[in-house]
């Protein structure tokens, strides 16, 4: 496994030197940990680093969460594109909360030309799925006849 120490001192206030050490190991999971721990902290700069080493080795939860980092420009600048790559990454695994995102963004034309059909065709799947939130979206969808019936 090839070692991937960050460019800064992770802050170990928030995890544990022993997490931090098996992420710079290569551990995807022990990356996403630790990620995920420093993005709870509001330390985004550095959340971002270890979310981004995780997604990019195919951990689900991480995937979704840069996707939602990218949008929102937390730890790194805002990039719509990326956000929509990453969450249709995601999305295409069947992660409910990805594919909530992916037919949000496809709503608002967030990375992507806005897409009504294929907003709701997510927003379903994310339903179908027990996403509450999602529920919500396409209920109103319904009742404001937004997109066509699939």
């Amino acid at each position: 496994m090839k070692e991937e120490k960050a460019p800064f001192k992770t802050d170990t206030s928030v995890v544990s030197s022993e997490l931090v050490q098996a992420a710079e190991m290569g551990f995807a999971s022990a990356q996403w940990q630790v990620g995920d721990a420093l993005y709870k902290a509001e330390n985004y700069g550095q959340a971002f680093y270890w979310i981004d080493r995780a997604a990019q080795k195919g951990i689900l939860p991480a995937m979704v969460a840069l996707g939602y980092l990218y949008l929102n420009g937390l730890g790194t600048l805002v990039n719509e594109k990326r956000a929509f790559q990453w969450t249709a990454k995601a999305a295409l695994k069947d992660d409910p909360v990805a594919q909530l995102n992916l037919g949000l963004q496809y709503f608002h034309g967030q990375g992507v030309d806005k897409n009504d059909n294929a907003a709701l065709h997510w927003l379903r799947l994310s339903a179908e799925a027990g996403n509450h939130d999602a529920i919500r979206f396409v209920a109103f969808f319904y009742e404001n006849g937004i997109a066509a019936e699939p």
